[in-house]
């Protein structure tokens, strides 16, 4: 009881005044004894800055995140926009390591060094264009009995289609090295004689022109065999009329 007469003493309240309560106060200065949050001092006077979290809130933590920046791009679990990933060692997986791009029509990938690029795109019409590409083994394509249909001899004359195709010497003007002169054909004289083996193909490589034309000169193996063999067949005929003069 305090009628003001007189001195009290309260429950929690020592000689030097220091009150021992619970519950929230008003105002504070800051904390009887300081704690670490993530490793540094806060007593509760000052702002501290954290390891791994910047001005911009971006933080470095452990654990599964529902979305994070990762690099100077936005992963969300499934998709990383927008990114340049810098690595000094080897990327792995344990499975296929793939790269999407469901929204657009073509989806180019650029692998090299600092010195040199290598492009690889792959385009809408399912074509894979590889520059200076070097292989220690052969490289192939189906030619199995088993997935074809409608087999039969070809009708092409090839001696004299072959007499009608120019091979050219020429620069390249939609790549930098340039050290020599291939030899070759010309796409749209091809196209002319052979229109099923040309194709137009995107060009990301090339700052003139989005699409170019590609020969399939794949195609031209059995063509000189088909060659080849009209020639040994004029030859054969040719030893045959002679024979008879002996």
């Amino acid at each position: 009881s305090f009628d003001g007469s007189a001195a009290i003493s309260l429950p929690g309240v020592n000689i030097g005044g220091s009150m021992d309560t619970t519950g929230n106060a008003d105002t504070a200065t800051k904390l009887a004894e300081a704690v670490n949050i993530g490793g540094v001092s806060f007593d509760g006077s000052a702002a501290i800055s954290l390891p791994g979290v910047n001005a911009a809130g971006d933080q470095d933590t452990a654990g599964t995140a529902a979305k994070a920046t990762l690099c100077n791009g936005t992963f969300d679990g499934t998709t990383i926009n927008a990114t340049t990933i810098t690595a000094s060692g080897a990327i792995t997986g344990s499975s296929d390591v793939t790269f999407k791009s469901p929204a657009l029509a073509e989806l180019n990938l650029v692998v090299g060094n600092n010195n040199r690029d290598v492009l690889i795109a792959d385009t809408s019409n399912n074509v894979v264009q590889i520059t200076n590409l070097v292989t220690t083994h052969s490289i192939t394509n189906y030619s199995d009995r088993r997935v074809k249909t409608d087999i039969a001899p070809t009708q092409l004359e090839a001696v004299e289609l072959i007499r009608n195709i120019n091979c050219v010497e020429f620069k390249r003007t939609d790549i930098s090295e340039n050290n020599y002169s291939p030899i070759g054909f010309i796409a749209q004289e091809i196209e002319e004689l052979l229109p099923y083996h040309v194709e137009e193909t995107a060009a990301p490589h090339c700052e003139e022109h989005d699409t170019l034309l590609s020969v399939r000169t794949t195609d031209f193996v059995p063509l000189l065999v088909k060659a080849v063999q009209e020639l040994s067949d004029k030859i054969i005929d040719l030893e045959a009329r002679l024979a008879k003069f002996e």
